[in-house]
């Protein structure tokens, strides 16, 4: 997922990359990265350091489905 923000960490805006596993059918794949999408939302604004906005402005955030099935 990629997310972009504002200087005071606020979301400008949260996507997913890989849009071809969320359009082929992968219905687990759907779930998890809206999933993961929404817990970004919740998190808003995220805690960033307060200098070096140019380095965090925008992130690409990567999840792995196992990881997030253990719990």
């Amino acid at each position: 997922m990629r997310v972009k923000l504002n200087p005071d960490g606020s979301l400008i805006s949260s996507e997913i990359l890989d849009q071809s596993k969320m359009n082929a059918g992968q219905a687990y794949y759907k779930i998890l990265a809206e999933s993961a999408l929404r817990a970004v939302k919740l998190c808003n604004p995220l805690k960033v350091p307060p200098t070096e906005y140019e380095k965090w402005k925008e992130m690409q955030l990567n999840f792995d489905a196992k990881e997030m099935l253990k719990g």
